[in-house]
């Protein structure tokens, strides 16, 4: 039977605030093409990017089209993840008083 392995590869709870183009989660590599499945809540509204980096450029995608995450509710994005590659999350927008009520990268591999 198919299923999916996942592996955490960061994670924050409560976290104390982030300044606007701080990252939220650090970079993290990809152990191996996947699935990145990213989760966060905040307690104010915020546009979140995903930065992406292959060692030498770093680009950031904003996540939820653009439109800046309602404080309180639970996100879930899911973006392809590939091997020699690190992902972050960034705060784009928010105040320096957004608190990061939980936020993780998720990485999915397909098994079976």
């Amino acid at each position: 039977m198919a299923g999916s392995t996942f592996k955490k590869l960061a994670d924050d709870h409560n976290a104390a605030s982030v300044a606007a183009g701080s990252d939220i989660l650090a970079a993290v590599a990809a152990p191996r093409n996947g699935v990145l499945n990213i989760a966060i809540a905040v307690d104010t509204s915020t546009i979140v990017q995903l930065g992406i980096s292959d060692g030498t450029t770093t680009e950031t995608l904003d996540l939820n089209g653009g439109v800046g995450l309602t404080a309180g509710v639970a996100y879930a994005f899911t973006f392809p993840a590939m091997k020699g590659y690190s992902y972050s999350l960034v705060n784009k927008t928010g105040a320096t008083a957004t608190t990061i009520m939980h936020a993780a990268l998720l990485f999915e591999v397909p098994v079976g």
